[in-house]
């Protein structure tokens, strides 16, 4: 009997957890505020889509690919319009409502940050 009611509890529990925890999922602003990306799911993973930007060229393009959470942040490819060329891309959320998105190639790094919109 007690097994079952600990059972119960720790289920409940981290079925609670897994609700409330902040996700990256919705639309996010860059820093400048001329781009917006959607991101959503895709199957097991998360995809990010331009839904506003000031070159109308780039509005529906996926450039967040193959998104997937380890434990502390969200890990995949970002394809950079202005350059042609994809990079890969931790995305992690520093607080419910900001976003730090680090682009990687090689030895080299860029961090941007993005506020939910």
């Amino acid at each position: 009997m007690k097994t079952g009611v600990i059972a119960f509890i720790l289920t409940a529990f981290f079925a609670l957890r897994e609700v409330h925890e902040p996700t990256i999922i919705g639309k996010w602003q860059n820093e400048d505020g001329t781009r917006a990306v959607e991101f959503y799911p895709s199957g097991s993973l998360i995809e990010g889509k331009i839904v506003n930007d000031k070159n109308p060229d780039f509005e529906g393009k996926v450039i967040f690919t193959k998104l997937k959470f380890d434990g502390k942040a969200y890990q995949g490819s970002c394809y950079l319009p202005k350059r042609n060329r994809t990079v890969h891309c931790s995305l992690k959320l520093t607080s419910p409502n900001t976003l730090a998105i680090t682009g990687k190639t090689g030895m080299i790094s860029d961090t941007k940050i993005w506020k939910r919109k």
